[in-house]
């Protein structure tokens, strides 16, 4: 599987468990928008609790544990719990047009404002 399409199946799986039922969840996301360039996953979200709009992005061809990622699932699992479930959301504060960017940031730059990810990708 080449870089884009693991990272395609690893936001299809974010998505998917962010949305699970979960009684242990700590936070509820609103996803706002989500993309894939190369081996990089976007995804902008809302939280309860915070008026804020986050965003994570990530490098799914470098994990961020010592193995490499054994599939889509386990990539999307980590970011989940120790990137978005793990975040004291309610510390944070900005504008509210913009995004909070969490985690690593692509050389390509990110964008800033949450209109413009919408109009792009929502």
């Amino acid at each position: 599987m080449d870089d884009e399409s693991f990272a395609s199946r690893a936001l299809s799986e974010l998505l998917r468990l962010s949305a699970k039922d979960d009684e242990l969840r700590e936070v509820v996301i609103d996803p706002v928008a989500h993309w894939v360039e190369g081996p990089w996953i976007h995804l902008v979200y809302r939280v309860d609790g915070s008026p804020l709009v986050f965003g994570l992005a990530r490098d799914t061809s470098r994990p961020e544990k010592l193995s490499p990622w054994r599939n889509p699932t386990e990539a999307a699992s980590w970011y989940l719990t120790g990137d978005i479930y793990g975040v004291p959301y309610e510390l944070f504060e900005g504008n509210l047009q913009n995004i909070v960017w969490l985690g690593q940031s692509s050389e390509h730059g990110l964008p800033i404002l949450v209109n413009e990810v919408v109009n792009r990708h929502g």
